[in-house]
């Protein structure tokens, strides 16, 4: 249990871009550029959460629970934004960033995760069919990324990181847009 408490502590307050044991080389921050999708794809979190609140207060009756107006939509853009800060501003080198977006990304999935559950009988067949194998997609996803990272492969780790900022947010908009439009 002591181990646990220990790794759990040291992945939230990890400075490092990547973690200790596999950081996000400092000479990589050479490599991005501004006008790149790698650069921008951390806001397809953001734009998700916008697309979700303007469906939320065209459908105010659809909503799942009194405050998800409130709560949801300003999660996924905050990740956007955290996200951009972690992988963007700050990439292959020390700072805040990374630990909050570490414990934004875990906090954000896993709520998504027990709405899944706590609301499944709420959800119509398409939309309870699209979350766990987007859930599924993204992991694996980020699994490439952190592999690429790994490999010191800085092309494959900007490709698959891009891809990740995508997969989840266009489950998302698709989730959304089913969930908000249908019946």
């Amino acid at each position: 249990m002591a181990s646990v408490a220990a790794f759990l502590f040291a992945f939230f307050t990890d400075r490092e871009h990547g973690g200790t044991n596999a950081p996000v080389p400092a000479h990589w921050r050479h490599l991005k550029t501004f006008w790149s999708v790698y650069a921008w794809s951390s806001f397809a979190y953001s734009v998700t959460g916008v697309v979700y609140l303007l469906l939320l207060r065209r459908y105010p009756e659809k909503a799942l629970y009194a405050s998800e107006i409130l709560i949801e939509p300003a999660l996924w853009i905050w990740q956007g934004v955290i996200s951009f800060v972690c992988d963007f501003v700050d990439l292959g080198r020390l700072s805040w960033s990374h630990p909050a977006d570490r414990f934004c990304a875990c906090l954000f999935i896993s709520s998504q995760v027990v709405k899944f559950f706590y609301f499944f009988r709420a959800c119509s067949w398409p939309c309870l069919l699209i979350f766990p194998p987007a859930l599924g997609g993204s992991l694996w996803i980020f699994g490439r990324s952190c592999l690429a990272c790994t490999r010191r492969d800085a092309a494959s780790y900007f490709f698959w990181h891009s891809a990740w900022h995508f997969a989840l947010p266009s489950a998302g908009l698709l989730y959304y847009v089913l969930r908000f439009t249908e019946g």
